[in-house]
Protein backbone atom coordinates (compact mmCIF):
# COMPACT_ATOMS: atom_id res chain seq x y z
CA UNK A 1 0.00 0.00 0.00
CA UNK A 2 1.86 3.24 -1.07
CA UNK A 3 -0.19 6.78 -0.76
CA UNK A 4 0.80 9.41 -3.06
CA UNK A 5 2.04 12.55 -2.12
CA UNK A 6 3.51 14.57 -5.03
CA UNK A 7 4.90 17.77 -2.98
CA UNK A 8 7.49 15.11 -0.70
CA UNK A 9 6.07 11.50 -1.36
CA UNK A 10 7.89 9.75 1.64
CA UNK A 11 5.40 11.83 4.23
CA UNK A 12 2.64 10.19 2.58
CA UNK A 13 4.35 7.10 3.25
CA UNK A 14 2.11 4.64 6.05
CA UNK A 15 2.92 4.71 9.26
CA UNK A 16 1.09 2.26 10.77
CA UNK A 17 -2.91 0.92 9.79
CA UNK A 18 -5.34 0.71 12.66
CA UNK A 19 -9.04 -1.19 12.16
CA UNK A 20 -11.49 0.74 13.86
CA UNK A 21 -14.10 -1.09 15.55
CA UNK A 22 -17.13 -0.70 13.50
CA UNK A 23 -19.13 1.75 15.91
CA UNK A 24 -20.22 4.42 12.49
CA UNK A 25 -21.02 0.66 10.56
CA UNK A 26 -18.65 -1.78 9.26
CA UNK A 27 -15.16 -2.08 10.08
CA UNK A 28 -12.40 -0.62 8.44
CA UNK A 29 -8.55 -0.32 7.90
CA UNK A 30 -7.16 3.34 8.44
CA UNK A 31 -3.97 4.42 6.83
CA UNK A 32 -2.09 6.77 9.04
CA UNK A 33 0.41 8.89 7.08
CA UNK A 34 3.60 10.09 8.65
CA UNK A 35 3.24 13.45 7.95
CA UNK A 36 0.27 13.21 10.01
CA UNK A 37 1.91 11.38 12.59
CA UNK A 38 4.40 13.88 12.87
CA UNK A 39 2.13 16.91 13.11
CA UNK A 40 0.33 14.99 15.96
CA UNK A 41 3.39 14.11 18.29
CA UNK A 42 4.67 17.42 17.45
CA UNK A 43 1.56 19.24 19.09
CA UNK A 44 2.04 16.89 21.71
CA UNK A 45 5.36 17.51 23.08
CA UNK A 46 4.82 21.01 23.28
CA UNK A 47 1.56 20.18 25.35
CA UNK A 48 2.83 17.60 27.57
CA UNK A 49 5.14 17.74 30.41
CA UNK A 50 7.45 15.25 29.01
CA UNK A 51 11.51 15.85 29.29
CA UNK A 52 14.19 13.82 29.49
CA UNK A 53 13.70 11.45 32.64
CA UNK A 54 10.14 11.65 32.33
CA UNK A 55 8.01 8.40 32.74
CA UNK A 56 5.08 7.31 31.32
CA UNK A 57 3.04 4.38 31.88
CA UNK A 58 1.80 2.37 28.80
CA UNK A 59 -1.80 0.98 29.64
CA UNK A 60 -3.19 0.98 26.46
CA UNK A 61 -3.45 -2.16 24.22
CA UNK A 62 -1.55 -1.61 20.92
CA UNK A 63 -4.69 -2.16 18.89
CA UNK A 64 -5.62 1.35 20.17
CA UNK A 65 -4.33 4.33 18.35
CA UNK A 66 -3.89 6.20 21.33
CA UNK A 67 -1.39 3.82 22.50
CA UNK A 68 1.14 5.74 19.85
CA UNK A 69 1.06 8.32 21.98
CA UNK A 70 2.44 5.88 24.66
CA UNK A 71 4.75 3.89 22.91
CA UNK A 72 6.41 6.99 20.77
CA UNK A 73 5.71 10.38 22.02
CA UNK A 74 8.21 9.30 25.11
CA UNK A 75 11.20 8.26 22.43
CA UNK A 76 10.63 11.89 20.73
CA UNK A 77 11.18 13.64 24.59
CA UNK A 78 13.56 11.35 25.53
CA UNK A 79 10.94 9.70 28.48
CA UNK A 80 10.42 6.49 29.72
CA UNK A 81 8.17 4.30 28.75
CA UNK A 82 7.09 1.91 31.65
CA UNK A 83 5.15 -1.34 29.50
CA UNK A 84 2.53 -3.12 30.99
CA UNK A 85 0.88 -6.47 30.33
CA UNK A 86 -2.71 -7.05 29.93
CA UNK A 87 -3.18 -9.29 33.39
CA UNK A 88 -1.29 -5.63 34.93
CA UNK A 89 -3.65 -3.42 33.08
CA UNK A 90 -6.92 -5.29 34.38
CA UNK A 91 -5.24 -5.08 38.20
CA UNK A 92 -5.86 -1.61 39.96
CA UNK A 93 -4.15 -3.00 42.54
CA UNK A 94 -0.64 -3.51 40.31
CA UNK A 95 -1.28 0.07 38.29
CA UNK A 96 -1.03 1.78 41.55
CA UNK A 97 2.08 -0.13 42.81
CA UNK A 98 3.54 0.51 39.02
CA UNK A 99 2.93 4.84 39.13
CA UNK A 100 4.42 4.91 42.73
CA UNK A 101 7.34 2.22 41.83
CA UNK A 102 8.63 4.35 38.84
CA UNK A 103 7.15 7.54 39.83
CA UNK A 104 5.15 8.08 37.08
CA UNK A 105 4.70 11.31 35.12
CA UNK A 106 2.13 10.92 32.55
CA UNK A 107 -0.77 8.42 32.72
CA UNK A 108 -2.99 7.83 29.76
CA UNK A 109 -6.25 5.80 30.23
CA UNK A 110 -10.40 5.83 29.24
CA UNK A 111 -12.08 7.25 31.79
CA UNK A 112 -14.13 3.43 32.68
CA UNK A 113 -10.14 2.46 33.89
CA UNK A 114 -9.06 5.74 35.84
CA UNK A 115 -12.98 5.34 37.43
CA UNK A 116 -11.75 2.32 38.69
CA UNK A 117 -8.17 3.28 40.03
CA UNK A 118 -10.30 4.94 41.60
CA UNK A 119 -12.61 3.67 43.40
CA UNK A 120 -10.49 0.73 43.81
CA UNK A 121 -6.97 1.90 44.94
CA UNK A 122 -6.18 5.32 43.62
CA UNK A 123 -3.56 7.14 45.54
CA UNK A 124 -5.04 10.14 46.92
CA UNK A 125 -2.33 12.79 46.15
CA UNK A 126 -0.28 11.73 43.35
CA UNK A 127 1.04 14.71 41.46
CA UNK A 128 1.24 13.67 37.47
CA UNK A 129 -0.77 14.47 34.27
CA UNK A 130 -3.69 12.64 33.65
CA UNK A 131 -4.60 12.14 30.26
CA UNK A 132 -8.44 10.76 29.49
CA UNK A 133 -9.12 9.72 26.26
CA UNK A 134 -10.98 6.91 24.46
CA UNK A 135 -14.28 7.71 25.80
CA UNK A 136 -16.55 10.47 27.23
CA UNK A 137 -14.94 11.60 30.68
CA UNK A 138 -18.13 12.03 33.02
CA UNK A 139 -17.58 15.45 35.04
CA UNK A 140 -18.01 13.83 38.59
CA UNK A 141 -15.13 11.85 37.66
CA UNK A 142 -13.34 14.62 36.17
CA UNK A 143 -13.74 17.16 39.32
CA UNK A 144 -12.21 13.66 41.80
CA UNK A 145 -9.26 13.50 38.96
CA UNK A 146 -8.53 17.31 39.63
CA UNK A 147 -8.87 17.40 43.70
CA UNK A 148 -6.54 14.43 43.72
CA UNK A 149 -3.63 16.85 42.49
CA UNK A 150 -1.77 16.95 39.05
CA UNK A 151 -3.22 17.96 35.80
CA UNK A 152 -6.25 16.85 33.68
CA UNK A 153 -6.36 16.54 30.51
CA UNK A 154 -9.44 15.38 28.41
CA UNK A 155 -8.31 14.18 24.64
CA UNK A 156 -10.92 13.04 21.66
CA UNK A 157 -10.89 12.17 18.53
CA UNK A 158 -11.11 9.41 16.20
CA UNK A 159 -8.64 7.02 14.52
CA UNK A 160 -9.03 8.57 11.42
CA UNK A 161 -7.38 11.94 12.47
CA UNK A 162 -4.24 10.91 14.00
CA UNK A 163 -4.65 9.93 17.42
CA UNK A 164 -6.70 13.09 19.30
CA UNK A 165 -7.57 16.49 17.43
CA UNK A 166 -8.61 17.95 20.56
CA UNK A 167 -7.20 18.22 23.69
CA UNK A 168 -8.57 20.72 26.76
CA UNK A 169 -6.99 21.09 30.15
CA UNK A 170 -9.74 20.35 33.03
CA UNK A 171 -9.91 22.76 35.92
CA UNK A 172 -11.46 21.85 39.17
CA UNK A 173 -14.50 23.71 40.07
CA UNK A 174 -13.44 23.38 44.19
CA UNK A 175 -10.45 26.87 44.00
Amino acid sequence: LRLKNRQNPEHSAPAYILFTSGSTGTPKGVVIEHQALIHRLTAFKALLPLKPGSRILALTASIFDISVLELILPLACGACIILTDEEQRRNPAAIRAILHQHSINLLQATPSALSSLIHATWPIRLKLTILAGGEVLPAKLAQRLCQMGGCVLNGYGPTEATIYTSLARIESNSH
